[in-house]
C-alpha cells in the first residue's frame, strides 16, 4: 500500500517516520520527506525541545545505510517479528478462555485483545504485574468512549518462550477472576429469599 506521500502530487504531505520501530528499538533517529521550507521550520521547532538528536546514533545509522545493510536487517527483523506474532497468536489460542477475542494484526508490533464483557484490563494489570507480565490497558488508546475490557499486547521485545509464559500467566489470572465472579453469582443466587 502506498504512503500518503507517494500519492501526493502537489507536495503538500509531510512524511515523518522513525527507525526505532523498523530497525533498532531504542534508537531515537527519525526522518522527514517534505519541502525544504517545511523541514527548516520543523528543525527549528525540534531545536527548541532538545537541541539535536544524538550525533553518534545518527552517524552510526548513516554508515549502516551507506553500506547497504538496512535492507538485510529489515528482512531479518520481519522474520523475527513474524515468528513472535505467530507465537503470541498460538499462545492466545491455547490459553485464553472463551469470550476473549483478538485480531491478528497485519502490521505493527502489538496485538489488540478484548477481554470478556465486564472485565477491567486496568484491574487485571495489577494482578499480572505481580507475576512479571505487562500490557497496556486499552482505555488509553480511545479518544472517546474507552472500553475498559480492552488491552494492547506488545510482542517485539520478547522471545517466543517469554511470550508463551506471559500469555499463560495472563490467561491463568483471567480464568481465576472468571471463577471468582461465577462463585459470586452462585452465592447471590443461593442467598435470595422468596417472599410469599
Amino acid at each position: 500500500m502506498p504512503s500518503l506521500k507517494q500519492l501526493d502530487r502537489s507536495n503538500l504531505v509531510i512524511h515523518i517516520d522513525s527507525f526505532a520501530k523498523v530497525a533498532f528499538p531504542g534508537l531515537r533517529v527519525g526522518w522527514i520527506v517534505a519541502p525544504a521550507a517545511a523541514i527548516e521550520r520543523l528543525r527549528v521547532v525540534k531545536q527548541t525541545t532538545d537541541l539535536h538528536t544524538d550525533q553518534l546514533a545518527q552517524a552510526t545509522l548513516a554508515e549502516f545505510l551507506r553500506r547497504g545493510l538496512f535492507g538485510k536487517h529489515l528482512a531479518k527483523m520481519r522474520k523475527v517479528y513474524s515468528s513472535r506474532l505467530a507465537a503470541l497468536d498460538e499462545a492466545l489460542r491455547k490459553h485464553m478462555p472463551e469470550g476473549t477475542r483478538w485480531t491478528r494484526p497485519e502490521g505493527g508490533m502489538c496485538l489488540w485483545l478484548e477481554l470478556p464483557p465486564g472485565f477491567d484490563a486496568s484491574e487485571l494489570l495489577i494482578h499480572v504485574k505481580e507475576r512479571g507480565v505487562l500490557f497496556a490497558p486499552g482505555r488509553y488508546f480511545y479518544v472517546q468512549g474507552p472500553q475498559p475490557n480492552t488491552l494492547r499486547l506488545g510482542f517485539a521485545s520478547l522471545d517466543e518462550k517469554q511470550i508463551a509464559r506471559g500469555v499463560a500467566t495472563l490467561a491463568e489470572l483471567l480464568k481465576i477472576e472468571m471463577r471468582k465472579r461465577q462463585r459470586g453469582v452462585r452465592r447471590a443466587e443461593r442467598s435470595r429469599v422468596a417472599l410469599v
